[in-house]
Order: C-alpha cells, then structure tokens, then sequence
C-alpha cells in the first residue's frame, strides 16, 4: 500500500509540473507562450516606472518615455493603460494643446 501511495504520489508531482499559471489566458481560452507573458511583463513595469515619475513630477520625462512606447506596443491588452496613462501625462502639462489631445486620446 505504501508503494501505491508513493508512486501516485511521484506520479502527481512530476505532472504538477506543467505549467499551471492561468491568468495569462488568450482570447481563444488557451494558455499564452512564455515570451508573451514576459513582454505583457515588461511592458506593465514600463508603465509603472512612467507612473512613478508622474507621481515624482517628472512630468516631462514621463511625457518623452511614454509617446515611443505608445508608438511601439503591439501587445493588445496593454493598449488601454498605455492610452490612459498617455492622456493623464497629456493633462499633467499644463499647455492648452496637451489638454486637447489627451481629451482626444482618451474618448
């Protein structure tokens, strides 16, 4: 009995293996490759790094690192950050033209 128990056991160990991580599903309901999550990864501490320097008044910096990764991403879930956090820099500077793109941006 001991033997069973182990061997189901080792069994359940070595399949528990496999990847189990699902909150990175795609919209077909199957499981995204590693390289993708990595860059949904990268990209989501991107925008954290952009949201640190509004929240530090680096406003201008924010500004010039934000407008060349709005322009680069291709990853379609972090589009709608990106286009929130463009248009909050857009207000955050204070000059008539900004304002009315980032009410643009964000409609």
């Amino acid at each position: 009995m001991k033997y069973i128990l182990v061997f189901t056991l080792f069994f359940s160990a070595l399949y528990g293996k496999k990847d189990f991580y699902y909150s990175f599903i795609d919209d077909k309901k199957s499981q995204m490759e590693q390289s993708k999550k990595d860059k949904i990864i990268q990209g989501n501490s991107k925008l954290k790094a952009i949201s640190q320097l509004m929240k530090d008044g680096n406003i201008d910096k924010a500004f010039e690192e934000i407008v060349p990764f709005r322009e680069t991403n291709k990853i379609e879930v972090l589009k709608s950050a990106i286009e929130l956090m463009y248009g909050e820099i857009l207000y955050k500077t204070d000059t008539k033209k900004n304002i009315t793109e980032g009410a643009k941006a964000l409609e």
